[in-house]
């Protein structure tokens, strides 16, 4: 049985391949508010992007924050 799952993306910035593989950001700041009304502010993440660094480590891309589900 396949995933049959609608699939809604938002798209602020970024590039895809053919392979699928791709860049963008995960949020952008001070923009207009997104689909839910959330408007990023600069320095939103930058604690969890200092704990990253040091440990080495990257933050993980979750479907829909789930983190049973990373992409």
């Amino acid at each position: 049985m396949t995933d049959q799952r609608i699939v809604h993306l938002e798209i602020k910035r970024g590039s895809i391949t053919e392979t699928g593989r791709f860049t963008g950001y995960a949020s952008t700041f001070d923009g207009p508010p997104d689909e839910v009304g959330d408007i990023i502010l600069k320095g939103a993440f930058s604690k969890a992007l200092q704990h990253h660094e040091r440990s080495k480590t990257t933050p993980a891309m979750l479907w829909g924050h789930d983190l049973s589900e990373p992409v």
